[in-house]
């Protein structure tokens, strides 16, 4: 079998094969038999075995900051401030019926506690939402489905023909304070990702202090930047937020903030250059800032 191997080398697959630990037992016995005598294939698998160490030592090794900082903006750029346009995948047969009709008479009873009224979606990202009513409580709400938390976690939805907007919370969730009905199924719906995105760490503050004209500038991925600054008032914190300039240099008269912390929300009106004010839980938890144009 030796003499046959020095005449017939391996090919390089099957040699990069037995580098790997791929081959069975059989043939990783051939090829080892094989390099002992045969200089040129021992050099081959020596050196493929010096090439797959130092991509494996590479691949191992942490990314540059800024190259991290640099994959991160362009994730960011992905999903920042895009709209979503939905469809309709399924509508409840029952929900165009006397469910909606005697909807106010609160006599219509389902059999199911919660009931999904519509479903929609998008392909591109993957987002299903969901018109859910909840006869236990007597109440509707919207719910975004995604494998990605950030299309589904504190998103606007705008249900467009009835002019309705929605900012959902921690678990894509968001009440619908009127009752559900047929428009509500009609209408076009989409959702807007925010514009820009602050996700602060734990903050430091004086507890001594009740007043502070201390501002600090923070600084997103995508280089947008706002102004803030923890305050201790007599019935807990209070974050003050001003927003200092876009990246891209665009000024906005209206905006929304959301200020989210332990999965509760605050959302508010804002204004380029104004100041607005947010109770906290804590300044230990991670507090996430939304802007949406």
């Amino acid at each position: 079998m030796g003499e046959d191997l020095k005449v017939a080398h391996p090919d390089k697959e099957k040699l990069r094969a037995y580098v790997d630990g791929y081959l069975d037992k059989l043939s990783t016995d051939d090829i080892i038999e094989h390099v002992e005598v045969c200089e040129f294939c021992g050099e081959y698998c020596e050196e493929y075995r010096m090439l797959s160490d130092s991509i494996s030592a590479a691949m191992s090794m942490p990314l540059p900051e800024n190259a991290v900082k640099s994959a991160n903006r362009i994730y960011e750029s992905t999903f920042t401030g895009k709209i979503i346009m939905l469809n309709l995948m399924s509508v409840n047969d029952n929900s165009r019926g006397m469910d909606y009709v005697l909807a106010a008479d609160g006599n219509i009873k389902s059999e199911l506690p919660i009931q999904n009224i519509a479903t929609l979606f998008s392909e591109d990202p993957d987002i299903v939402l969901q018109l859910i009513r909840d006869h236990n409580n007597d109440s509707d709400y919207l719910q975004v489905i995604s494998e990605n938390i950030d299309l589904c976690s504190f998103v606007m939805v705008h249900a467009l023909e009835l002019g309705k907007e929605y900012i959902t919370d921690i678990n894509g969730r968001a009440a619908i304070e009127d009752r559900l009905s047929k428009e509500y199924i009609d209408s076009k719906w989409q959702i807007r990702l925010p514009d820009s995105v602050f996700d602060l760490k734990a903050l430091e503050y004086d507890p001594e202090k009740t007043v502070s004209r201390d501002m600090t500038v923070i600084e997103n991925e995508s280089g947008d930047k706002i102004e803030i600054n923890l305050l201790k008032k007599t019935v807990g914190l209070q974050l003050d937020i001003r927003i200092v300039e876009f990246a891209d240099g665009q000024k906005y008269e209206e905006l929304r903030i959301l200020v989210s912390q332990k999965g509760s929300a605050n959302v508010l009106p804002i204004s380029q250059g104004k100041t607005v004010s947010f109770p906290l839980t804590s300044p230990e938890e991670i507090i996430s800032v939304r802007i949406f144009a």
